[in-house]
């Protein structure tokens, strides 16, 4: 990877970043999609994916509009976070209900990730007077925002019926 050299680069850079990140956490729910038991969480994980996907077409169509070119751009914070997530799947013995509640704890963590750089992206693009594409950036940063506020509740949601058959 270049060092940027303007404000422009830089800003694609981030939403290639972005992009890239999206891919290894898709990977990462994909597989915990497998493994976890939990209806509830399962869908929640499909629906995150599905809106994975629909992000990185977004920020596809942002860097093309910029005139880049998508590329990779290693993410060493995100590929830590999916390694967590990953070592988690493929322990054995390990229950599904804390496979669950470990998973959401991960996806969570790696959403504030991604909120971060959408911030980022997004200051980046209302400086270079990009407002349609700043208020894109944030709208998606909300979505994800969403995603944790319902994961938060998946989570007490478990904790209330744990203490209920105590």
């Amino acid at each position: 990877m270049t060092v940027p050299q303007t404000l422009h680069e830089l800003y694609l850079n981030e939403l290639c970043a972005l992009r890239s990140e999206n891919a290894v956490m898709a990977e990462a729910l994909a597989s915990l999609c497998d493994r976890v038991g939990d209806g509830r969480l399962k869908a929640q994980l499909s629906a995150s994916l599905a809106g994975i996907e629909r992000q990185s077409a977004l920020l596809r169509d942002l860097v093309e509009e910029a005139g880049g070119v998508c590329r990779q751009v290693p993410s060493v914070g995100m590929a830590a976070l999916s390694g967590e997530v990953q070592a988690l799947v493929q322990s054995p013995g390990a229950p599904d209900e804390v496979v669950g509640l470990a998973a959401l704890a991960g996806a969570a963590r790696m959403n504030q990730l991604r909120i971060a750089g959408l911030g980022l992206a997004a200051g980046y693009a209302r400086a270079l007077g990009l407002s349609e594409a700043a208020g894109q950036l944030l709208a998606a940063a909300g979505e994800l925002r969403g995603c944790d506020a319902y994961m938060s509740d998946l989570i007490e949601a478990n904790r209330a019926r744990r203490l209920a058959a105590a």
